[in-house]
């Protein structure tokens, strides 16, 4: 896969996590609705899952438009991000930006991140937790959710399985393991690809409290 502008992502400081995602989850492969809750809190797209009905078929893009300016966030936001110039296909797409040291996401983790969140399409961010200064907690496929541990979509559970806390990683997601052919609220056009960057602030077996 080729990526625009090989640019390095910079990272200062590592925060801690909450509530106020707009595109994390989705469901179907993704997770509970962590788009209803988050969106309902500060219009969140993280991961959260979306249960709209899907849209008719509509074709992904051929190609990624090169990333657009990132707005200003907290201080360690990333200040760019390597997106890739094809749409993923196939398998997510890992990488490891920064390692970690603490706890490894499981299957029943409770997972407290910050994110920003890249669409192929357009290549603008559609969503960051950073920028709201409010990170969110998701609940892997074998936690149960709750009303602040949400559920997302595909790519963030196969992406961030096996990560250590205090890692930042990349996802690069194929459409079909995001929001794929319902896309997300106009937020996200159907069969896109979308890219994430995500800090890893904390790793739990235990929900966060309400």
């Amino acid at each position: 896969m080729k990526r625009n502008g090989a640019v390095g992502i910079v990272v200062l400081v590592a925060l801690v996590v909450a509530v106020g995602v707009s595109f994390v989850g989705r469901d179907s492969g993704g997770g509970s609705d962590e788009t209803a809750s988050a969106a309902t809190t500060t219009s969140t797209t993280a991961g959260v899952a979306d249960t709209g009905s899907p849209t008719a078929s509509t074709p992904g893009p051929t190609e990624c438009a090169p990333l657009g300016d990132l707005p200003a966030g907290v201080a360690d936001k990333p200040t760019t991000v390597d997106v890739p110039t094809e749409p993923t296909t196939g398998d997510v797409v890992t990488t490891v930006l920064q390692p970690g040291t603490g706890a490894e996401v499981t299957d029943a983790s409770y997972v407290t991140v910050d994110y920003l969140g890249i669409s192929c399409s357009s290549g603008q961010q559609f969503d960051s937790s950073w920028d709201r200064g409010e990170p969110i907690t998701i609940a892997m496929p074998q936690a149960t959710p709750t009303d602040t541990a949400f559920t997302v979509i595909d790519g963030w559970n196969q992406g961030l399985l096996g990560q250590q806390q205090g890692a930042l990683v990349q996802l690069d997601i194929p459409s079909d393991l995001a929001y794929g052919e319902q896309g997300n609220g106009g937020t996200i056009a159907p069969n896109d690809p979308l890219t994430f960057v995500i800090r890893i602030r904390e790793v739990s077996d235990t929900p966060p409290s309400s």
